[in-house]
Order: C-alpha cells, then structure tokens, then sequence
C-alpha cells in the first residue's frame, strides 16, 4: 500500500457527520487516490473513465432548477 492509499485509508475510518453524502460529495469521495485496474489497466479515476466504471447516477448530476 502507498502512502497516499494509507493516508486514504486512516481519513476513512475518522467519525463523519451522520447526514448522508450529496452526489457531488460521493463522486468527490471516489477520488481519494483508490488503485482501481481494469481490464489490465490503471484507472486514474474511476468517476471519469470512459468504460463506465462508475457512470454518474441521476442523483449526482447537477442540480438545474
């Protein structure tokens, strides 16, 4: 494990509010420096590849009101 993955991994298990994640905020916290392969290949992010990894669900798109 890196350093980044251990740093990533100690803020994970810090108290949190207890009000759930906007869809910004989800997405945000899939950006925390994860190693994700796919199909033998390193995704940088996982919420911008092009496969689909991790499509946006409706919630966390932008709000346009």
């Amino acid at each position: 494990m890196t350093g980044d993955t251990m740093d990533a991994v100690a803020a994970a298990n810090q108290p949190r509010s207890t009000r759930p994640m906007t869809g910004v905020e989800y997405l945000e916290s899939l950006r925390d420096g994860r190693e994700i392969w796919l199909y033998g290949e390193r995704v940088a992010d996982v919420t911008a590849h092009p496969s689909g990894a991790c499509r946006r669900p409706w919630h966390a798109m932008p709000h346009r009101g």
